[in-house]
Parts: C-alpha cells; sequence; structure tokens
C-alpha cells in the first residue's frame, strides 16, 4: 500500500476548496419564461426589449423597481424571459464577491 504525503493531501484540498469556492460564486443556470395573454404577435420576429436588473444580498433584495408591464409598453399579448446570460454570469464572478448579481430580462411583443 502507497503512503500519500501530508503535502500531496494539502494540494488536493486545496484545489477542492477553490472548486467550491468558484462554484458557490457563480449564479445559477436558469431560464424563466412567463408568457402574457397570448405571447408574441409574430413568434418568429418579435419585438423584442432587454433590460439588466441588480440585486444585492445574494439575489435577494433588488435594487430597482421593476415592472415588465412598463416594459411592454402598451401591448397586451408578450413574452417576458428572465435569465443569466454569459455576460451576466461573468460579471457576476467579480461583483459576487460584494454580494451583488446581475440578470437579463427579454420582452417580447
Amino acid at each position: 500500500m502507497a503512503k500519500v504525503s501530508a503535502a500531496s493531501r494539502r494540494g488536493v484540498g486545496r484545489r477542492l476548496g477553490l472548486a467550491f469556492v468558484a462554484t458557490a460564486l457563480l449564479p445559477a443556470c436558469f431560464t424563466f419564461t412567463h408568457t402574457v395573454g397570448r405571447g408574441p404577435v409574430n413568434p418568429q420576429q418579435p419585438v423584442v426589449r432587454e433590460e439588466t436588473r441588480w440585486f444585492a444580498l445574494y439575489g435577494i433584495v433588488p435594487m430597482s423597481d421593476f415592472d415588465s408591464s412598463d416594459l411592454a409598453g402598451s401591448a397586451k399579448d408578450y413574452r417576458v424571459t428572465t435569465k443569466f446570460t454569459f455576460v451576466d454570469c461573468v460579471i457576476t464572478c467579480f461583483t459576487s464577491l460584494a454580494t451583488f448579481y446581475r440578470q437579463t430580462v427579454i420582452i417580447e411583443k
């Protein structure tokens, strides 16, 4: 049976710890889609409006008022998609250390 040195065990533990911290600081990958009315009038070529939302305390407290119906304007039928884009994840890697998260909201009319 081979002996594993203490330095080797520390190196593995350190790498696992760094991987855990890096994973904990990244936002989860998810997408929420809500359809209002019948959805976009022309689903093949919808009119798209994209906004960014910021949250504090690891996503618990929104930093601005947000109402998707305001973004939709006078439209009665639209679709709202809330997600973390690749850019959101990259920015959040740095801002999550200060407990701030960024999220993208897309309105399709």
